[in-house]
């Protein structure tokens, strides 16, 4: 099996044409992501958000060199699992990158609407019964795995099925928590928990028309708990590459929405991923390595410069005995020093 899958700019591509929000949620121009910036403003569309968090994630994966990085990850996991499929393989890839583009599916919840963004489409209406009130995320997570699990009842089985059933449950999670600091290790409590509320949120899996609902896929939602402590998830639940490819949807992710939200509120596009090519390494290389001061003003100064002065002439076996404020820097520069060496060295 080859570990070079179809790159995410194709996969982005193909969504967009068949299956973007504004494709397949009925009446997706109603729905708001975001209220207006100014007065007299225009609120941002739930379509304009994703469509913008789609623009940044593929700037990030580019910037970053992330394809390659993410068809590694997939071949050395399938290659743990001892699952030698190309077509899985591309649709994991594809789970990667649906999952952050459906984060904010849940935004059609017509409390968050009426309560959160003030449209006035949903001031009549309400649903007390969904058991989330204003919430978002649970939601965005239970449509994800309704439609992803469909999918991958229709197109794998056996093992390959029980394989893409585990991982899409997993890359629900980051769904989960992405307006939170960081994972946590309760993904299983988090994820079996909120699947009890299928009932209540089946309703608007038929506001969807670009896959249609599948009660086996609904009730093995339901009955999560069970097949839990069935062990049914043990043999492909467990991998430091899965656990890395997570890691990354969280921060691609959150990085893509922090991004596209700035956008609209500040009206600015962020062009700047925060990546270093070799010129601006050799300005940094040179700044610590040769000036005297590190600001501007000249007010902090660069104790660095006397650490690469005496890169190759500090003596790190004489180790100051006495507590002083000179034995103290003496300290810090023999470790820095001793660092640098060993970095150089291996």
């Amino acid at each position: 099996m080859s570990n070079s899958f179809k790159s995410i700019s194709n996969f982005l591509n193909d969504h967009k044409k068949s299956c973007s929000i504004g494709k397949s949620l009925v009446d997706s121009g109603l729905y708001w992501a975001h209220t207006p910036n100014q007065p007299g403003g225009l609120p941002e569309t739930l379509e304009e958000h994703l469509q913008l968090v789609q623009t940044y994630f593929e700037k990030i994966v580019q910037k970053h060199h992330l394809d390659q990085i993410i068809d590694n990850l997939i071949s050395e996991y399938l290659k743990e699992k001892n699952l030698h499929s190309q077509e899985l393989g591309n649709w994991i890839k594809q789970l990667f990158a649906h999952t952050i583009l459906y984060h904010d599916h849940g935004k059609m919840n017509e409390n968050f609407q009426k309560a959160r963004m003030k449209n006035p489409a949903f001031k009549e209406k309400q649903n007390s019964e969904n058991g989330i009130d204003t919430q978002h995320s649970t939601l965005s997570s239970f449509i994800f795995l309704n439609h992803k699990l469909s999918e991958a009842a229709n197109e794998f089985t056996g093992k390959e099925q029980q394989c893409a059933f585990v991982i899409a449950i997993l890359f629900s999670y980051p769904i989960y928590r992405h307006h939170s600091f960081h994972l946590k290790d309760d993904y299983w409590q988090k994820i079996i928990n909120e699947s009890k509320r299928s009932d209540q949120l089946k309703v608007y899996l038929e506001l969807f028309n670009h896959i249609k609902h599948n009660d086996k896929v609904f009730n093995f939602i339901k009955q999560l708990e069970h097949a839990k402590k069935r062990n049914m998830f043990r043999e492909y639940e467990t991998s430091f590459a899965l656990y890395q490819l997570i890691r990354l949807i969280f921060s691609i992710l959150t990085a893509s929405d922090y991004l596209a939200t700035n956008e609209f509120s500040s009206g600015f596009p962020i062009d700047d991923l925060g990546t270093l090519d070799s010129s601006r390494v050799n300005a940094l290389y040179e700044k610590v390595t040769q000036d005297k001061w590190i600001d501007k003003n000249k007010i902090k100064r660069n104790f660095n410069k006397k650490t690469y002065d005496e890169l190759l002439s500090l003596d790190l076996s004489k180790k100051p005995k006495e507590k002083s404020g000179e034995n103290l820097n003496l300290l810090r520069q023999q470790m820095a020093i001793e660092a640098i060496r060993n970095i150089k060295k291996h």
